[in-house]
């Protein structure tokens, strides 16, 4: 059966069906767990005109769930909002991986490019507005709904600033660093170059497409946490610097534990947002791909590097290695080729397992050992955190280094299954295994072993998330970002309502681009919506409480803790 939500998104003429997309509506609601009466709850009870009362819901439902504006002022989609209150729904999502992958490409592959649609490629968008969506004021639960956001990166920012911008009061913001920006406020990343294919916008906020420096998107971030006052947005909430140690997940009720200066703290919200950002270097030895014995402490450099031409003239003569051919090191290869033409002695050599066939048509899909290999990206359909060949200077560097006739200078090092580093007295070498069995020995200076980052399996257990992938810390969620509990059970069983993910916690083989801006931008618009429909929920129980329980409640929720700092 396939998704009521891709079919939403899909298009394929539900418009034109008043009944089917009713039903459509009930049942993709009904697979997230949503009471049908969240959708009475929007609906403006102060209003007779039925195609205003249902104004707002046909913006949440028609802009960010189908990512189509043109059809939140449809009469049909009111109409089916209205009448789904009355549906029968059934199952037809289980927040499979392969449905996921189904809804991300159901928007591209729709034949309809208007409106949102035409800056969507697979798993990415080139732009995000709100559209002018802004809560209505009078639900006062609902614009008061405490929300914590862990993290405080690129995915903490932008939907931070969406939230904020939304009309949402109490957010609340944990980062360990303790200012917005994340990892595009290191040296290291901001003084490098950024390789966006396509520009990227928020709202009225834009980065042009690469070329260009890193620091243009540390702006980026910068103008959305405070924007300039001409902009008429405030900033975004003062961070509270703390280190996240557990989420403890639940039904609209989650405890977050932390450590601060005063020590381990905890909060308790109805929705928690983690974007707790790359987590730390991959272990170097990957089984299928490269294995090695040398442990993660003696595997060398694990991030990519800016070197001044003091570094670069210290390392003259002196043999540096790449684990890995990817844009880290390809923005290194890049730097050290500029240092060899103004004149420095510089080696290098880069070992990955891609076999020579793949680098000879980088391009090109290639079949091998029964897998689909391609080393360049895809910017139709794209796979961003591929080797960026469509940028001069990405494809420049790694053609120089594959056509070199000097490997004693400069070369790329196909086929590697296994390397490891040995000391002997003159001198350290490396030891390099080949798919044919043979072998290479070479001496090396200086390692950097840039094949990724994320998460160790203990760590995200400690988040409350299901791990699906012990190597590559892999999580099971929904396509909106929404963490499982039970993988494969129907509806709200499946799930933790009010507990999502955003940013590179989200990435998986089949959403690679969860960890770069393209693709936040992508997944934005169904969170939020989602977001929506839980502090819906949360609002209403609030309503229902007796006024006991709801000032007990807040004496434990975000808020209270925001006012006693």
């Amino acid at each position: 059966m396939t998704p009521a939500i891709e079919i939403l998104k899909g298009g394929d003429g539900v418009l034109e069906r008043p009944d089917q997309l009713s039903q459509l509506l009930c049942n993709a609601l009904f697979d997230k767990g949503i009471p049908l009466n969240a959708l009475e709850y929007l609906l403006d009870e102060r209003l007779l005109d039925d195609q205003k009362r249902a104004s707002t819901l046909g913006q949440l439902i028609g802009h960010f769930m189908m990512r189509a504006p043109y059809s939140s002022s449809s009469q049909t989609l009111r109409l089916a909002i209205l009448s789904s209150v009355f549906c029968e729904p059934t199952a037809t999502y289980y927040g499979t991986a392969q449905e996921n992958v189904q809804i991300d490409g159901s928007v591209m592959d729709s034949f309809d490019s208007s409106g949102y649609r035409d800056s969507i490629r697979y798993g990415s968008a080139s732009s995000f507005s709100l559209q002018g969506f802004r809560l209505p004021a009078h639900h006062s639960h609902l614009v008061q709904t405490p929300i914590l956001v862990l993290g405080a990166g690129a995915a903490g920012t932008l939907i931070t600033r969406t939230l904020v911008n939304a009309g949402y009061q109490h957010i609340h913001v944990l980062d360990d660093r303790g200012h917005y920006g994340g990892i595009w406020n290191q040296k290291n990343v901001y003084n490098g170059s950024r390789n966006n294919p396509i520009p990227l916008m928020y709202e009225q906020f834009r980065v042009e497409a690469a070329p260009g420096m890193g620091h243009e998107i540390t702006s980026f971030l910068a103008d959305l946490a405070d924007p300039a006052r001409s902009f008429g947005l405030p900033a975004l909430p003062e961070i509270q610097k703390a280190k996240v140690l557990h989420v403890f997940p639940g039904d609209l009720t989650h405890q977050v534990v932390f450590r601060d200066e005063r020590g381990e703290q905890h909060l308790e919200a109805p929705i928690v947002i983690n974007t707790m950002g790359l987590g730390k270097p991959l272990s170097p030895s990957r089984n299928g791909v490269m294995t090695t014995d040398i442990p993660a402490s003696a595997a060398g450099n694990r991030w990519q590097q800016v070197l001044t031409l003091e570094q670069m003239k210290k390392l003259q003569g002196k043999m540096l290695v790449f684990i890995g051919l990817g844009n880290s090191t390809a923005e290194m290869l890049v730097q050290i080729q500029h240092y060899i033409q103004a004149g420095l002695d510089l080696r290098y050599k880069v070992l990955t397992h891609y076999p020579e066939e793949v680098l000879r048509s980088p391009n090109y899909p290639r079949h091998v050992n029964g897998q689909i290999q391609q080393l360049y990206r895809d910017i139709d359909r794209p796979k961003l955190t591929k080797l960026a060949g469509d940028l001069e200077h990405i494809e420049r560097a790694f053609t120089q280094a594959r056509d070199s006739r000097d490997p004693d200078r400069e070369e790329i090092i196909s086929s590697v299954t296994f390397w490891t580093l040995e000391q002997t007295e003159e001198r350290k070498q490396m030891r390099v295994r080949l798919a044919d069995e043979t072998e290479h020995v070479f001496a090396y200076d200086q390692l950097y072993t840039l094949i990724g980052y994320g998460h160790a399996k203990e760590e995200l257990e400690a988040l409350g998330m299901w791990v699906t992938d012990d190597y590559l810390g892999t999580i099971a969620s929904d396509y909106d970002g929404e963490i499982q509990r039970l993988p494969g059970a129907p509806s709200r069983m499946r799930l933790y309502p009010g507990y999502f993910a955003l940013g590179a916690l989200l990435r998986t083989p089949q959403n690679p681009n969860a960890l770069v801006i393209p693709g936040m931008l992508y997944r934005l618009a169904d969170q939020f919506s989602s977001i929506v429909f839980r502090s819906i929920e949360y609002a209403m129980r609030q309503e229902a409480c007796d006024q006991a329980f709801c000032s007990l409640n807040r004496e434990r929720s975000v808020a209270r803790s925001s006012t006693d700092e």
